[in-house]
């Protein structure tokens, strides 16, 4: 599904995993649950526990999978992002 992005919030069940792609100026928030986040071109994996939050600056795909059941909230100051 492609989904433009600005102001967004997510549910997704455990196990879950989204792409997102073209995405630039993002903050990518763990409202609930747990996450494991990559980003093209970075070789950290990246856990955003309840609370945490992650600031997405450059043009890049991101992966993002759900440890547990979670809530996420993406904000941006661009719609340059889309689920695929």
């Amino acid at each position: 599904m492609r989904q433009t992005l600005q102001d967004t919030d997510v549910e997704l069940a455990a196990g879950a995993i989204r792409s997102l792609s073209n995405v630039r100026d993002l903050i990518v928030t763990c409202d609930a649950g747990e996450l494991w986040i990559t980003l093209d071109g970075d070789r950290r994996d990246i856990i955003l526990s309840r609370g945490g939050s992650l600031a997405v600056a450059r043009n890049v795909r991101i992966v993002i999978n759900a440890l547990r059941s979670s809530r996420i909230r993406l904000r941006g100051r661009t719609r340059r992002g889309t689920w695929i």
